[in-house]
């Protein structure tokens, strides 16, 4: 079911995810697929001696595929037809549109994944997961159901593209640099207000090397150039791939820019405002005028060979949706309030800067968090800096991280929703999170 949200079509199930479900959002997804088939030279997914083992045809069972959040169903189709011997399935809160006919082994599915998927048990030897972090509040317990739906011996693909732009030297780009990267900061905001976990992806590889479910855990990092700026290694070929890949991506972020329309607009922001940083933001992309790049991430395991019981299981999400809170401290805030550039050792601080003149960047932040047990997740609400002296810490990759493990959404200071002017809607401060 979908309803009309400011002029797009939304899905009617779930506040929390966001994005429109409309025709235009199928077209900029699907560019958004030939980019990624681009950047992993033609291939659907990473790892392919892997998958490709995973999928190999076998007397016992026919093998089957699961897309999580399979959207306009372009990667669930040409799964379907690369591996014509698998049954493939694609599950989103709403049906794509029939003017693209699935073949006889592939079929879409209408469902609330962030509810659970216990219907789904051990039933698939590859499960693919694509840009579904916002519309899933607790990403911890959703990894390991999705761990259950997979069969011993099977893989596990998610991929997630950050909500934040980067500097042409891979440094963050601040939100006064860039009107689409400020569209991106009050989208952000916006999703965490929604109660969104869209910034949990961020602990997605630490979350899968902890989870007993999952072994052989890989993971690779990919930046993009927005537009055709960036020639690689200036060989023909070279630059013909990332001049591709750069001018998807420009297309990519026009349309994600107009989806973040009805969120904004949604959340309490004055229609001036957003249409005009919009419009900027439009502006800049067709005139090839943010020479950065957007980052997306991999991360794959295989399913252990054993069935394993949790030791203490928590609820899953449906059990959740019908009990009260408990007040207590969640794990993700646990470990993302010990990120912080301050707990760094000094003789640490050279290879800091290594990693960031390499870009290394999810890497950087997992391998210096550290929990804390005497340190308070909520303090950063008491003792907080003054707003002008947030937006200088903005800058920094601590306050970054604070962003993240806040469960408040901050604008440069203010609550999200309404903010009082456009100046302190503004919002300087770099933001990071996943999905775009």
């Amino acid at each position: 079911m979908k309803v009309e949200a400011h002029g797009r079509m939304v899905n009617g199930q779930t506040d929390l995810y966001a994005l429109p479900a409309d025709e235009e959002e199928h077209a900029r997804l699907d560019t958004q697929h030939v980019m990624l088939l681009t950047a992993l030279d033609g291939q659907l997914y990473p790892d392919r001696k892997r998958v490709e083992a995973a999928l190999a045809p076998t007397p016992d069972h026919v093998r089957q595929i699961l897309d999580v959040g399979s959207g306009a169903g372009v990667w669930t189709i040409q799964m379907a037809y690369r591996y014509p011997h698998a049954e493939v399935i694609g599950v989103d809160l709403v049906l794509p549109a029939g003017d693209r006919p699935p073949p006889d082994n592939c079929r879409f599915e209408a469902d609330d994944v962030s509810l659970g998927m216990s219907h789904y048990q051990s039933m698939f030897d590859l499960v693919h997961c694509r840009a579904i972090s916002h519309g899933v509040p607790d990403m911890e317990a959703f990894l390991d159901d999705i761990a259950d739906t997979v069969r011993p011996g099977g893989v596990i693909i998610l991929v997630d593209g950050m909500m934040q732009l980067f500097r042409e030297d891979k440094s963050l780009m601040d939100a006064s640099e860039s009107y689409f990267q400020k569209v991106l900061f009050h989208g952000y905001n916006a999703l965490k207000a929604r109660g969104s976990g869209v910034d949990t992806c961020l602990l997605l590889r630490r979350m899968m090397e902890n989870n007993p479910k999952l072994k052989n855990l890989g993971y690779k990092e990919i930046f993009i150039p927005i537009g055709s700026w960036y020639d690689g290694d200036g060989t023909l070929e070279d630059r013909r791939k990332w001049h591709e890949m750069g001018e998807l991506l420009r297309h990519d972020c026009h349309g994600f820019a107009n989806a973040l329309r009805p969120l904004l607009l949604g959340e309490g922001y004055k229609q001036e405002w957003v249409d005009e940083w919009l419009a900027e933001a439009h502006r800049e992309l067709d005139e090839n005028r943010i020479r950065g790049w957007a980052v997306w991430v991999y991360f794959w395991a295989d399913r252990e060979d054993h069935e394993i019981a949790p030791v203490d299981p928590p609820p899953s999400p449906r059990e959740r949706a019908t009990t009260e809170a408990t007040g207590e401290v969640d794990s993700i805030d646990e470990v993302v309030s010990g990120l912080s550039e301050t707990h760094l050792e000094e003789n640490d601080k050279a290879s800091l800067e290594e990693r960031r003149a390499r870009g290394d960047l999810v890497q950087l932040w997992l391998e210096h968090s550290e929990d804390d047990d005497e340190h308070d997740p909520n303090e950063h609400e008491a003792d907080g800096p003054e707003p002008q002296e947030a937006e200088q810490e903005g800058k920094a990759v601590s306050s970054l991280v604070g962003a993240a493990s806040s469960t408040e959404p901050v604008v440069s200071g203010l609550p999200t929703g309404n903010p009082e002017n456009k100046e302190d809607a503004e919002g300087s401060a770099p933001i990071f999170a996943f999905s775009v």
